[in-house]
């Protein structure tokens, strides 16, 4: 069985540092925030449908075919989860939008639970490409298996330090001593004090409506 909920956290367009390689080549983002809605458990190997809630707030007037890229962590799960992403025509800033989309794992899918990250791309009026100033995260958890692998654990810090910043919290560094990705900073969120990595300008933005410290 497979169930995928929210993070306690990271539901407010926030990064979790080794989920996703975000790496902008353009200067061109929009700001909001986004959220999953949580997806009931299925069978291995049948697909199911999953939403995702986008709040626009900064950018160009609207964003045309916005759509979700995912990504996985561990990596190596990859060719063992399917995503048929949705998009959405327009997105008029200070607007919401959800996107549908569809998810199936397969029958082989050896872990208890993987991370999935989002971040989200469109065009503006004039065709220039855009990417989103954040990216949200769920944990999907994963029934227990008849074989399970489960990989292996270490104490060793700097292993700790490319984990993302809620499992650098869980396994004992203090939030203040939490390592983010180069380029990225180290964000609070002021309601459950959940850590986060995320661009200096998004956490600026953040800060001003109260999400972070």
């Amino acid at each position: 069985m497979v169930m995928i909920t929210s993070v306690a956290g990271l539901t407010t367009g926030e990064y979790l540092y080794g989920l996703l390689p975000y790496a902008h080549a353009t200067e061109n983002l929009f700001y909001g925030s986004s959220e999953f809605e949580s997806l009931a458990s299925t069978q291995l190997d049948n697909s199911s449908i999953f939403q995702i809630n986008i709040q626009y707030d900064v950018g160009p007037n609207e964003i045309f075919n916005a759509k979700p890229i995912f990504s996985f962590y561990p990596e190596s799960v990859t060719s063992f989860v399917r995503i048929e992403e949705g998009s959405i025509d327009r997105l008029t800033r200070g607007s919401t939008g959800t996107i549908t989309n569809a998810i199936t794992v397969d029958s082989e899918f050896y872990l208890n639970n993987i991370f999935i990250s989002v971040y989200f791309a469109g065009t503006d009026d004039e065709g220039n490409y855009y990417e989103s100033g954040w990216i949200d995260s769920v944990l999907m958890e994963i029934g227990q298996q008849s074989t399970p692998i489960i990989p292996p654990v270490t104490n060793n810090q700097d292993h700790l330090k490319s984990l993302p910043p809620l499992k650098q919290m869980r396994a004992g560094i203090a939030p203040e001593d939490i390592t983010c990705k180069e380029g990225f900073v180290i964000a609070i969120k002021t309601s459950n004090g959940n850590p986060s990595c995320m661009k200096p300008g998004t956490k600026a933005k953040l800060l001003e409506r109260g999400w972070v410290s």
